[in-house]
């Protein structure tokens, strides 16, 4: 169910204009069932959102799949699970990541550590590979600019969730010398861009993994290649 007062159009000042994003639409979308999932993370502690996003590489061809669940402790914002608590819990989205794990094989689950760190420790015991994805500045400008790219040249898709639709286009950015600077769309109300953190974690380590030749991985310092 749909959480959410009204569905708007956004703004011009939109990064991802809305019919940018529903050109990446594929109708019925699914997962293969050998598939490896990458998970992204971005948690809230307060009244506010939770994304848990998934990538996958889509057989026979050179896209990605991005998927996601949304939870949301506020009405009027778009989310898949409103949950009764004005204070969320990072650890909500364990059991997304853990129903993920009964039929998908999760390669690893990258996250934002400013709220996640314990809910990665306990991912972590149980035999899951965690990563700090966003604790470094480097890290976000590489991850924004392979989404960035992934929109542009039409590599990435997804199945037309409205919810995920929301978070991608009430975002801007601004694209300065160290990479793009993204935030909420000032001015939108309520508008929450959790799942597109998430989505841009999740569908950059699986573009990492499957195109290491042209992508040098480091979680200290990265360059980004002119």
């Amino acid at each position: 169910q749909l959480h959410a007062c009204v569905w708007t159009d956004g703004s011009r000042r939109a990064w991802i204009p809305r019919g940018a994003w529903q050109a990446l639409e594929v109708p019925g979308l699914i997962i293969p069932d050998d598939a490896e999932l990458f998970v992204g993370v971005d948690a809230a502690l307060n009244d506010d959102c939770t994304a848990v996003a998934w990538a996958w590489r889509i057989p026979e061809t050179d896209r990605i799949g991005v998927k996601c669940h949304v939870i949301g402790a506020r009405r009027g914002v778009a989310c898949h699970e409103l949950v009764n608590e004005r204070t969320m819990d990072p650890r909500i989205a364990l059991e997304v990541i853990e129903k993920l794990a009964q039929n998908h094989r999760i390669r690893e689950v990258s996250y934002d550590p400013n709220r996640f760190e314990l809910a990665a420790r306990m991912l972590g015991e149980q035999g899951f590979t965690t990563t700090d994805a966003w604790g470094k500045r480097a890290n976000q400008t590489r991850a924004w600019a392979s989404w960035f790219d992934g929109v542009q040249t039409g590599r990435i898709a997804h199945d037309g969730d409205l919810v995920l639709a929301e978070h991608v286009t009430h975002a801007e950015a601004e694209h300065t010398e160290n990479g793009w600077k993204v935030r909420k769309l000032r001015g939108q109300g309520r508008v929450k861009i959790d799942a597109l953190v998430a989505a841009a974690i999740a569908t950059w380590r699986c573009q990492v993994e499957g195109d290491s030749a042209d992508y040098v991985l480091s979680w200290d310092e990265l360059e980004v290649t002119a």
